[in-house]
């Protein structure tokens, strides 16, 4: 839970309440992690990649924005929310 306070200010309040409630939060990590599952591969097989795009540049930046900055020697959740997000836009675009 020590991640929280490094999160976007406006989601912390959510973060919080959803860690609090682990009866919720494991189908939410399960359904994230599907939805993830799911738009990666029609991204790979070249299926709705348009939507697949949106989809996985809108789940790679609210990764970044819960992860928040852990400091200089922690931007690896930043680079790959970066860079996932970046090429979800071009594959929308």
């Amino acid at each position: 839970m020590t991640f929280i306070q490094h999160a976007w200010q406006p989601i912390v309040g959510q973060l919080e309440w959803l860690v609090s409630h682990p009866s919720i939060l494991y189908p939410f990590l399960l359904l994230f992690t599907a939805v993830e599952a799911i738009f990666g591969l029609l991204m790979m097989l070249g299926f709705m990649t348009r939507l697949s795009g949106l989809i996985i540049a809108i789940l790679a930046w609210s990764i970044g924005a819960a992860g928040g900055w852990l400091g200089p020697t922690c931007v690896d959740e930043w680079q790959i929310a970066a860079v996932e997000g970046a090429a979800g836009l071009v594959h929308f675009s």
